[in-house]
C-alpha cells in the first residue's frame, strides 16, 4: 500500500460516527413544547441561514437572512437588548406569547427570551449587543451571549446544538458558492469572479 492510500485510510479511521440519543418516553414528556419543537426540526435538513458579525470596540452587531417558509428556534438570551427587523414578515413565539411582525420593527428582546420563528416572507433580523470585552470571534460572541441549549430530548455533545456555528455556515457557504459558479458558467460558458 503507498503512502497516500495509508494516510487516507488513517483518516477514515480518525473520523467519528455521531449517533443521536434516542430520548426516552419520560424525557419527552418532560420536556416543553419548544423543546420537542426543536427536537423535531433537528430530525430535518439544516436550514441556511447567512449570518453577518460586526465588531465594533465595545459592541457587536449580528444579522441574520432568514428565508420564506422556514422555521427555527432561536438560542436563550442572556442579556437585554435591541433588535431591529430590517425587512420581512414573520411570527414570533416566546414565553410572552405569538407576536407577528412586518418590517420595519424595532424593539427589545428581555434576558432569558428563547423564541420560535415562522418566516412568512424573507426576513433580516438585526441584533445590537454590549461587547465590553471586545470579544471578536462569532463563536464566543454567541457563547458570551446565550446560554448552552439544555434540552433535555439532546445528548450535551449532540453538533445540531451548536448548527450555528461559524465554521459549520463557512462550509456550507462555500460549497454553495462553488454550485453556484459551476451552474454559471454552465449557463454562460464564462467564469465567476
Amino acid at each position: 500500500m503507498d503512502s497516500q492510500s495509508e494516510e487516507t485510510e488513517e483518516a477514515s479511521d480518525k473520523q467519528e460516527l455521531f449517533v443521536s440519543k434516542v430520548p426516552s418516553a419520560e424525557e419527552i414528556a418532560s420536556a416543553s413544547d419548544v423543546e420537542r419543537l426543536e427536537y423535531q426540526l433537528a430530525q430535518m435538513p439544516d436550514g441556511y441561514f447567512p449570518t453577518e458579525h460586526l465588531f465594533l470596540p465595545g459592541m457587536y452587531l449580528r444579522r441574520i437572512f432568514m428565508p420564506a417558509g422556514s422555521l427555527l428556534t432561536s438560542m436563550q438570551h442572556k442579556t437585554r437588548h435591541p433588535f431591529v427587523i430590517e425587512s420581512g414578515k414573520l411570527r414570533v413565539m416566546d414565553q410572552t406569547g405569538v407576536v407577528e411582525y412586518e418590517a420595519p420593527v424595532v424593539g427589545i428582546t428581555e434576558a432569558g427570551t428563547k423564541r420560535v420563528l415562522y418566516i412568512y416572507e424573507d426576513t433580516t433580523w438585526i441584533t445590537f449587543h454590549a461587547n465590553p470585552e471586545n470579544i471578536s470571534d462569532p463563536d464566543k460572541m454567541i457563547d458570551y451571549l446565550t446560554y448552552p441549549n439544555k434540552n433535555p430530548l439532546f445528548d450535551k455533545d449532540d453538533p445540531r446544538i451548536s448548527s450555528w456555528e461559524k465554521n459549520k455556515y463557512n462550509q456550507e457557504e462555500e460549497s454553495l458558492m462553488k454550485h453556484l459558479k459551476e451552474n454559471n458558467t454552465k449557463n454562460s460558458g464564462g467564469e465567476l469572479s
